[in-house]
């Protein structure tokens, strides 16, 4: 496809005044550029060639001369040639006309020698099959390409096996172990130790202080939470962020001390309907006061107006005025 300014070129001008249409300018020239493109070569060929290609209706030889005289062909003998198409012409075309200037060369076969033609520039073989070949007589061949008999490759097999002397070779030595990286070392002295997981309330012998008091505040909170709602305490990661950060707080408070708010939120109406370990240390100075009492169910409570007669669907008025 053209450039956008193609019309308003000098040399396109002087094509239109020749043919007298610009639509006919262009079109003739856009299939001509497309032949060219499409085959990565400028060279179109003879008159003929350029107005069938162009498909021109006109006089015969009116385009071609047309289009020299505009300056968008060159003439060499009785061929022509786009004039420039390489300076003007997209990236894919300079690649599809290196790959045709490559598929014109004669190659030689490494492998039979027979001659043949390709277009990637590191070709070697003519076919798969010779490809093959090479590379499996490669592996019997000596470095100066000289071939290797079979008598040769089973007198080198003993050879490796033995010394000159004809003694056995010793064993080689085995490889040793791969260098740890630096950074791999330091990554290793900075983990953490990694401990197994235990259940809820039981504790390794000589536990820290600090570890002590979080495991026995878990377990305080899972007893506490099944004899509350009969269900299983399901440990999750943010329970344990929670329960460590109020230990630091509070590192004064004893686990009787916490077992006791514990209590004391476990028996308020609001916290009891969803309790949550994560909500009871952040709401740790709300369970400061005594154990509330729970406040006793509501009865239920029936409408006024519901008659005797047991029918809820009844019109009050009508019920009266009966009695």
């Amino acid at each position: 496809m053209a450039r956008p300014g193609l019309t308003r070129h000098r040399k396109f001008a002087r094509l239109a005044r020749l043919l007298g249409s610009r639509a006919l300018a262009r079109g003739h020239l856009e299939l001509l550029w497309d032949v060219a493109y499409e085959n990565g070569d400028d060279l179109v060929g003879d008159a003929g060639d350029v107005e069938f290609l162009a498909e021109w209706q006109g006089e015969v030889g009116k385009l071609a001369s047309a289009l020299v005289e505009a300056g968008l062909l060159d003439l060499e003998g009785d061929q022509y040639r786009v004039h420039d198409l390489w300076d003007h012409a997209p990236e894919y075309v300079a690649h599809r006309r290196s790959k045709e200037q490559e598929r014109r060369k004669t190659k030689a076969c490494a492998y039979c020698g027979s001659e043949y033609n390709s277009p990637d520039s590191r070709s070697k073989y003519c076919t798969d099959t010779c490809r093959k070949a090479a590379w499996k007589d490669g592996r019997k061949t000596d470095g100066d390409g000289g071939v290797r008999s079979d008598a040769s490759l089973e007198t080198e097999g003993r050879r490796k096996e033995t010394d000159g002397d004809g003694s056995p070779a010793p064993a080689p030595a085995p490889a040793p172990a791969p260098a740890r990286r630096r950074k791999d070392l330091r990554a290793a002295s900075a983990a953490p130790p990694v401990e197994p997981p235990r259940d809820p309330g039981t504790a390794p012998a000589e536990m820290p202080v600090q570890e002590s008091r979080h495991q026995a505040t878990i377990d305080a909170w899972a007893t506490r939470f099944k004899a509350s709602t009969g269900s299983k305490f399901v440990y999750q990661p943010a329970d344990g962020r929670s329960v460590k950060e109020l230990l630091k707080a509070i590192p004064e408070a004893s686990v009787e001390e916490i077992g006791a708010r514990m209590d004391r939120a476990l028996a308020t109406d609001w916290f009891r309907k969803s309790p949550d370990l994560k909500t009871f240390c952040s709401k740790w100075n709300a369970w400061a006061g005594p154990v509330p009492e729970r406040s006793p169910p509501k009865p239920e409570r029936r409408p006024a107006w519901t008659p005797d007669c047991g029918d809820p669907y009844a019109d009050p008025l009508e019920v009266a005025n009966a009695h």
